[in-house]
């Protein structure tokens, strides 16, 4: 983007600021109009990885398949998903990229 979007704080809402917009490529399966990436400590990512990947069940995550490493976050209600990852899709992109 040239210009960063500026979120402000709003309560207990932090606030934020988008700097890439990015288009994912729809699943043809699911009908979700977006999606939100939250960025998380590796060490705190692998181990909810790991229980996930050992058969621990929990309610609305699991391990993304895709090409990204990601955790996936969805509920049935809800038409957008979330994604757990280490990274931001910034470092992710530097890295696909180059």
């Amino acid at each position: 983007m040239h210009k960063p979007i500026v979120v402000q704080a709003n309560g207990d809402i932090p606030d934020t600021t988008y700097t890439y917009l990015y288009i994912r490529h729809p699943d043809p399966y699911r009908s979700h109009v977006g999606d939100v990436d939250f960025v998380l400590d590796p060490r705190e990512y692998e181990k909810l990885r790991q229980a996930l990947l050992s058969g621990k069940k929990m309610k609305g995550a699991r391990v993304y398949g895709g090409d990204l490493d990601m955790i996936e976050l969805y509920d049935p209600d809800v038409d957008a998903l979330g994604y757990v990852t280490t990274s931001t899709l910034e470092e992710k992109v530097k890295v696909r990229t180059n």
